[in-house]
């Protein structure tokens, strides 16, 4: 049998050269494929970790709906006077507010500053270097109600600097213009996978982003030696209804799951060694109709990205396809086409 095998691969050489080439270009789409994702999902991963790293708690708002994505939920906003309440629990050594939402730096052109549709964020700027992972890099934190810090990778880009003055846009204010008091990393890199931000002191960032007198979340750090487990639930016990807290590992869970289930690659690839068909050519007055019989060698693959949107069943498909057919008879035919694709789709099997 072994024999026969090998004398059938030998009598079909190009086949078996084919379906070899194939082999190796589907490991490498698929391989590749799964390269990028990983680093990708390892950018992500790293910079949520990152944030999290140092945090023991977050107190938040409770998902107002059942969902299975935590992390992009719907949560009522706290107030701020919980932030109070939260630093006075035993064992706890600083709690921080957070608010985020829109907002958009404007160029030196006057052309709103987009990168690639990545999300343009506004936050406050937590001093306490200690815990937050925006890091300056040049100036000083914003202090007064004028100032704003910008990513590098925006003042990099479009050639702001420290001292100049930068307009902003926010979905719920009038535009306002800035100072630059200062240019900020986010941990080690220069923007968040090309995210963008502005970073306000916290009473600016509120009245900016619509959050006056609230707050999106809490972050919490325990003093050194104090049973975490004793913290969390004396912190629960001064909570309102309708607030939780959760151990800063558990955010990370769920920013890390929320990203798996929205970002995906894919790559494909298929070989039909003898794909058979017929041909008519067009039948003029002077030439007479010619019927041939084909057979192919085909070669088709595609590499993509698929993207969720939000929590709905819809996705985005954009990759890169190709296939290229090879007569195998006299027949006058051969096709090849490579180039992008785009499309929407829809899963039938959804949670």
């Amino acid at each position: 049998m072994r024999n026969v095998t090998i004398k059938g691969l030998l009598a079909h050489k190009l086949r078996l050269a084919l379906t070899s080439l194939a082999i190796v270009l589907g490991v490498t789409f698929i391989s590749g494929s799964f390269v990028l994702t990983d680093t990708l999902h390892s950018l992500f991963d790293g910079l949520v970790g990152n944030v999290y790293h140092k945090i023991d708690f977050e107190v938040r708002g409770v998902a107002q709906f059942p969902t299975s994505d935590a992390a992009s939920a719907v949560r009522n906003p706290l107030p701020e006077t919980l932030l109070g309440t939260v630093r006075g629990v035993p064992g706890v050594e600083g709690a921080f507010g957070e608010v985020s939402g829109y907002a958009q730096f404007v160029s030196h052109q006057g052309t709103p500053i987009t990168n690639g549709g990545s999300p343009t964020l506004g936050l406050d700027f937590d001093t306490d270097q200690q815990i937050s992972e925006l890091r300056l890099i040049q100036g000083k934190p914003p202090t007064g109600p004028d100032d704003v810090v910008m990513d590098a990778g925006t003042a990099n880009k479009y050639h702001f600097a420290v001292g100049q003055k930068v307009q902003v846009l926010s979905a719920v204010a009038a535009p306002r213009t800035f100072t630059i008091s200062g240019i900020a990393r986010f941990g080690n890199v220069n923007n968040l996978a090309g995210v963008t931000f502005a970073a306000w002191a916290l009473p600016t960032a509120q009245s900016e982003l619509g959050d006056v007198g609230q707050l999106d979340d809490i972050n919490v750090v325990t003093m050194p030696g104090a049973d975490k487990a004793e913290v969390q639930a004396a912190i629960a016990r001064v909570l309102p209804k309708g607030t939780e807290v959760v151990t800063g590992q558990t955010v990370v869970n769920e920013q890390e799951s929320s990203i798996n289930q929205a970002l995906s690659f894919f790559g494909s690839v298929w070989y039909y060694p003898n794909a058979k068909g017929t041909y008519n050519n067009l039948t003029t007055a002077s030439i007479s109709p010619t019927s041939y019989n084909l057979a192919y060698n085909v070669l088709k693959y595609q590499v993509g990205l698929d993207w969720g949107i939000g929590k709905s069943p819809v996705f985005i498909d954009l990759g890169w396809m190709g296939d290229n057919w090879s007569n195998k008879t006299n027949a006058p035919i051969n096709r090849s086409y490579n180039g992008p694709f785009a499309g929407l789709g829809f899963r039938i099997l959804y949670p």
